[in-house]
């Protein structure tokens, strides 16, 4: 059995965080919560929202490859307008029934 490790080398890649530390995660499987997990339980239970190279992204969307990280709790503008906005949908979407 022959292993692709060209294939391998591709599926790894790194995610760089504000504080300049570099984490590893695998292509379409490592989320930005994966990465708030890595760096403590209290991140990932605080995080609402992540920004992937200045994009707004889903805590549970999978990353696509070597990115730039951030990540947004409630104590942040862009935190507190993400649950807000989700909120509103929410109380919308119960206002129609």
């Amino acid at each position: 059995m022959k292993i692709d490790f060209d294939f391998l080398v591709l599926c790894v890649f790194r995610v760089t965080l504000p504080d300049g530390n570099v984490k590893e995660g695998k292509k379409w499987e490592t989320t930005p919560m994966d990465i708030a997990a890595q760096i403590s339980k209290g991140l990932a239970n605080s995080a609402l929202i992540s920004a992937v190279d200045d994009v707004l992204w889903d805590m549970n969307r999978p990353l696509e490859g070597d990115c730039k990280l951030e990540l947004f709790k409630f104590d942040s503008d862009k935190g507190r307008d993400t649950l807000w906005h989700s909120s509103a949908h929410i109380l919308g979407q119960v206002k129609e029934f």
